[in-house]
């Protein structure tokens, strides 16, 4: 993102990605159609994926202002949910204490994160491609939205992803391995009893099945050697809910028995 930025500057280029601020402007419309859904009552948690922390920085500015204008009474909790693979929000947060301390970040801690990481030479790595980021170029909004909303950050890895992202295709819906961390993050805060069984949760989508369709084909495939080279090699070690292609011959009679058995 940072080269990206350079070659924008120099070549004149608009800027549409993350950081862009009409982009998070329409990012917060997600919350908007989250609470038309709800009659607008908040729920108690909102969850979501952490790559550059533009969802997450526009949910909570949609929040500050909804409650500055008198629209919402109560502040929903933000989740957002790292891969652990790429979990700079996390680390920064949990392990070095950095917060928005109202406006006042600790930035000599987080530039010394960063360099850190030059210096050790660490790449993100995870399945979840939209949320492989190790400078999440919103971080500082970010802190602030977790602020605001009482938040809290956690990391979930590909094995938790690829298995949530399952469930998720179970109801048939699909979804990303990216929109599969909020799940998966959410099952983590539910066990460790920060999600109450009486909270309210909505979990955010970001995209649909057909992104990173390699992980849903090695995820659900059976052959092993698939598995290993797109999943294995990050760690994935089982498919625990797959869902199995199953073969029938070019019969219309065959066809409707499998549906009937297997449906």
């Amino acid at each position: 993102m940072q080269r990206v930025q350079q070659i924008a500057k120099k070549m004149g280029i608009y800027l549409v990605n993350s950081i862009n601020p009409f982009r998070l402007e329409g990012q917060k419309t997600v919350m908007y159609r989250v609470l038309e859904a709800l009659r607008w009552e908040s729920p108690d948690w909102i969850v979501v994926p952490g790559g550059n922390l533009g969802n997450s920085s526009a949910f909570g500015k949609a929040f500050i202002e909804l409650k500055q204008l008198g629209l919402i009474s109560k502040i929903p909790r933000l989740a957002v949910i790292n891969a652990a693979g790429a979990n700079t929000f996390n680390l920064l947060t949990n392990t070095n204490s950095v917060s928005w301390n109202q406006g006042e970040p600790n930035k000599p801690v987080m530039n010394q994160f960063f360099t850190d990481m030059d210096t050790q030479n660490r790449r993100a790595s995870t399945i979840a491609s939209a949320i492989e980021i190790n400078r999440p170029v919103n971080l500082v909004k970010g802190l602030r939205a977790i602020e605001f909303c009482n938040g809290v950050v956690r990391e979930t890895n590909d094995q938790e992803i690829m298995d949530a992202k399952a469930k998720v295709g179970a109801g048939g819906m699909g979804c990303e391995p990216a929109s599969a961390a909020s799940v998966a993050g959410a099952k983590k805060l539910r066990a460790e009893g920060i999600i109450a069984p009486s909270d309210r949760v909505v979990c955010i989508l970001t995209a649909h099945q057909m992104k990173d369709s390699t992980a849903t084909v090695a995820y659900h495939s059976s052959d092993q050697k698939t598995f290993d080279e797109v999943l294995g090699v990050r760690g994935v070690r089982r498919a625990g809910f797959a869902n199995r292609a199953v073969q029938v011959p070019n019969s219309l009679d065959d066809i409707i028995k499998a549906i009937e058995v297997y449906a």
